[in-house]
């Protein structure tokens, strides 16, 4: 990564980020939400929880078609390559698994706790009933992508984190040592630790929003609300810490979420923010808050996730402009459907200029 002045301006200059955790939604806004991915991202991987989550290869092949429709029409970059990931529910064979393995399509199974988050009922009740596929993954080599949170009444949306750690996660590591986990969105200070505390198979993904914000920039602001929640002041600093260490356990997530204003502005309305149009601004904007923008936002971005997955890393690079924008106030993500992006109104100080 280069940072340097030219034509009286500050250019930066690394190799073309990777992003591993992204929700483009239903098939029909495919068209408004996937060239965001591809302006800014080499490899990016798709979410499963769909409205028909991708719960068997013929779901996952049809979602994945679409997508490589969408990129041949819009005529989206080349660079741009796309993954989706599997999900898993209560019903999951290992014969499913073996044909995600095979497919070459799903990098990744997902472990979703029923109603942790945005169609999750699908999700698995018991996971201790899943240790039959853990082990087939484990021998197989397929990783585990975990959606961190506990639902249990008497546990408070900021504690899911943290207890999920210490009673399942712990447990699943426990039992199967050799298994591939990556803890998505860490947002607390237990799930940070848990994975720098692990052996190198176990990783973390790390948001923009979990980074910039903390409960308290949230309560009045329902566009920033996501699963698992933007935590306190402590935790926030903690996932600063880890995203910015230089460590390799841990790599670029967006969990970028576009719901419609309707349906998330409203009582139980969806969590999830709204930051992919934006991505790489508002990631070097916490790593230029932190004191680390240098080799260590490259590893995070570019090189850590691709090097876990077992890609080659990409060959070409991201070109940015220190020039300030404006976080659009709405964005269309479908025929008639609009978004309110995360930290909507707000200024970033970088802008993408060009993939090089």
């Amino acid at each position: 990564m280069k940072i340097y002045e030219e034509g009286n301006i500050t250019w930066l200059e690394m190799s073309l980020p990777n992003n591993f955790h992204v929700h483009w939604r239903e098939i029909e806004q495919l068209m408004y939400t996937l060239q965001y991915s591809a302006m800014q991202f080499g490899y990016t991987m798709g979410m499963p929880n769909l409205i028909e989550p991708l719960i068997n290869m013929l779901r996952a092949n049809s979602y994945y078609d679409a997508v490589q429709s969408v990129k041949q029409k819009q005529k989206l970059a080349e660079h741009s390559k796309f993954y989706v990931t599997g999900y898993l529910t209560d019903n999951t064979t290992v014969e499913d698994v073996k044909q995600a393995k095979k497919s070459g399509v799903i990098l990744a199974m997902k472990l979703y706790p029923s109603g942790a988050t945005t169609n999750s009922h699908f999700g698995v009740l018991d996971v201790s009933k899943m240790w039959p596929i853990f082990a087939y993954m484990e021998e197989h080599d397929i990783p585990l992508s975990v959606h961190g949170e506990v639902i249990i009444p008497r546990v408070s949306l900021y504690d899911r984190e943290r207890v999920f750690v210490e009673i399942i996660l712990t447990e699943i590591h426990r039992a199967f040592p050799q298994l591939r986990i990556i803890l998505e969105h860490v947002s607390t200070k237990e799930g940070a630790q848990f994975v720098q505390s692990a052996p190198v198979n176990i990783v973390g993904t790390v948001t923009a929003q979990h980074m910039l914000c903390n409960c308290n920039d949230v309560y009045m602001y329902p566009s920033k609300n996501c699963y698992p929640v933007i935590n306190s002041p402590a935790d926030q600093d903690a996932v600063i810490i880890f995203a910015t260490s230089g460590e390799s356990s841990c790599f670029l997530g967006t969990d970028s979420a576009p719901h419609a204003d309707n349906i998330k502005f409203c009582d139980g309305g969806s969590g999830g923010c709204f930051t992919e149009p934006y991505a790489i601004p508002l990631y070097l904007k916490a790593f230029e808050y932190a004191g680390a923008l240098d080799e260590r936002f490259e590893a995070f971005a570019s090189f850590n996730g691709a090097d876990f997955y077992g890609l080659p890393r990409n060959i070409a690079k991201l070109r940015l402009a220190k020039k300030s924008q404006v976080i659009a106030r709405e964005i269309m993500i479908a025929k008639d459907l609009y978004a309110t992006p995360f930290m909507a109104g707000e200024i970033l100080d970088w802008s993408i200029d060009s993939i090089i």
